[in-house]
């Protein structure tokens, strides 16, 4: 699958994918194990479309996690996501949209 390959080529720790047309709790499937997912779907359909339109999301690598705690920061308007990284030790944070 070419976004696989993009990503293993790429060995980036964060990777920002919109227009999943996910929907509901579906996550996006990636083959990578590295990888944490974290999305927002769209929550229902327009009556008048084939299949569910936008959808956002994070692959966060997972080696994030030792020295990082990661938490969903906003989500409450569809089609934005926002995490939270605070590093464990000095408490420095960012934030990935």
């Amino acid at each position: 699958m070419l976004r696989q390959g993009i990503i293993d080529k790429l060995n980036s720790d964060i990777v920002s994918i919109n227009e999943t047309h996910l929907e509901g709790e579906e996550s996006l499937r990636n083959t990578n194990e590295n990888y944490e997912w974290y999305g927002y779907n769209r929550q229902y359909k327009n009556v008048n479309a084939k299949k569910i339109k936008g959808g956002v999301g994070l692959w966060v690598k997972k080696a994030l996690f030792h020295d990082y705690k990661i938490s969903e920061m906003y989500k409450e308007v569809e089609g934005i996501l926002s995490l939270l990284f605070e590093d464990k030790l000095s408490g420095y944070t960012f934030v990935v949209f």
